[in-house]
């Protein structure tokens, strides 16, 4: 799941991923790249790839992270001020493919589990206590 733009001056050529075989019973990826001016491809095909790309990003990123209803606004600014000093956690809405990641990627993403646990662990102090009444299932 891409949650990143291509940087503007990588964006001369397009640069895909593919699995192929390794030899050993496997697949890794490798990565194909298509110029401008080799077999027929145009600037615009390029710049055509590129959009597509940004526009699934920014689809990945907004699913991630969708708006808050009045509702998780107000639950929020109680929760603050019950917890002078603490940050609210955001309310991330992640697949677990991105959460693992890639075989080859060395992203470490342990902020996005601590963040989940954070949350879960939070709410449930919380749904205890009675801050939040919970219309959902709890086991978090």
């Amino acid at each position: 799941m891409r949650v990143k733009k291509t940087k503007q001056s990588d964006r001369g050529v397009y640069r895909y991923p593919v699995q192929v075989e390794d030899g050993r019973g496997g697949y890794r990826t490798a990565y194909n790249v298509i110029k401008p001016g080799e077999d027929g491809i145009t600037e615009v095909m390029i710049k055509s790839l590129h959009a597509m790309d940004d526009h699934e990003v920014y689809l990945n990123v907004k699913n991630g992270h969708p708006p808050m209803t009045a509702e998780q606004k107000a639950a929020k600014k109680e929760w603050e001020e019950a917890h002078p000093g603490e940050k609210y956690t955001m309310n991330w809405n992640l697949s677990l493919d991105y959460i693992v990641g890639e075989d080859d990627e060395e992203v470490d993403k342990s902020h996005v589990l601590a963040g989940a646990f954070g949350r879960a662990w939070i709410y449930r102090g919380c749904q205890a206590s009675g801050l939040f009444p919970c219309q959902c299932k709890t086991d978090l």
